[in-house]
């Protein structure tokens, strides 16, 4: 059993009885499967953040352009919106962050972790009738768009 902690990473080798690694910072890292997620346009998603500081202070250190408005309240709740061209369904997109302790234990400790979040594709499934194509940012059928593009040879 044995932990690394350099409060950036924290690798842990599982043991029987006790977590070798709780006089480390930690803050939770998450995965939101496609099917859990929210739709491409304008959806607004939030994530509940753990950490192990008492008096912690989020930021935000990176975001993919598929999400826009991404904060972080003193609670932990990350918050964000997928922009419209952006992001795609079924495709996987990052939200790093981080969190700096102010408690005693941890004072000016910092630590980072990554919210990876699928795009949900709200037209798996759908079914639509001849001539209709499924609107990705709605999820319901619609008419299909005319090709009115000239090609000239």
């Amino acid at each position: 059993m044995g932990c690394i902690c350099d409060h950036y990473t924290i690798v842990v080798d599982p043991g029987p009885e006790t977590d070798p690694c709780e006089d480390c910072l930690n803050v939770s890292s998450s995965v939101v499967g496609c099917p859990n997620s929210i739709g491409p346009c304008g959806e607004t998603g939030t994530i509940q953040l753990t950490t192990n500081c008492v008096a912690p202070t989020w930021s935000i250190v990176y975001h993919d352009p598929a999400f826009e408005n991404v904060a972080i309240d003193g609670d932990g709740t990350l918050t964000y919106d997928t922009v419209e061209g952006e992001a795609t369904p079924n495709t996987y997109y990052d939200i790093i962050y981080k969190v700096t302790c102010g408690d005693e234990e941890f004072v000016g400790l910092g630590v980072i972790g990554t919210a990876k979040i699928c795009i949900k594709n709200l037209c798996s499934g759908v079914n639509c009738d001849e001539g209709e194509v499924c609107d990705e940012c709605t999820g319901l059928c619609g008419p299909a768009g005319i090709n009115l593009q000239l090609n000239i040879v």
